[in-house]
């Protein structure tokens, strides 16, 4: 397996060392990132420390881009939800997006 460092991407571990999630933004320009996670479903069992660590996260994004966002499957709700209580902006929804022509909600956040 190869595994390649970049300047702006995390793991999420649980207190056994393993891995339940990744994260971390991409920066396209200047002023924008791409901001981005990826989890297992074990990440559940630690709601509440995501929501308490998520603002502190958020706060360390911006420091590599004031905005920040990309977009999420609609059908994601449980996410989108979760996006909305942390601040993100939703702009517009694309009704014919990636692979399999989905709707997709585009999402923004700038820095405070």
């Amino acid at each position: 397996m190869l595994i390649q460092q970049g300047n702006y991407a995390w793991a999420a571990e649980d207190a056994d060392g393993t891995v339940e999630g990744l994260f971390g933004v991409d920066p396209q320009d200047k002023a924008f990132g791409i901001v981005w996670m990826v989890t297992s479903p074990a990440i559940f069992k630690h709601r509440k420390e995501l929501v308490k660590l998520a603002p502190k996260w958020l706060t360390r994004l911006h420091k590599v881009r004031p905005l920040i966002g990309n977009y999420i499957d609609a059908r994601n709700t449980i996410h989108v939800r979760w996006l909305k209580r942390l601040g993100f902006s939703f702009l517009k929804t694309d009704h014919d997006y990636g692979f399999e022509r989905r709707p997709f909600h585009q999402f923004a956040r700038l820095r405070s």
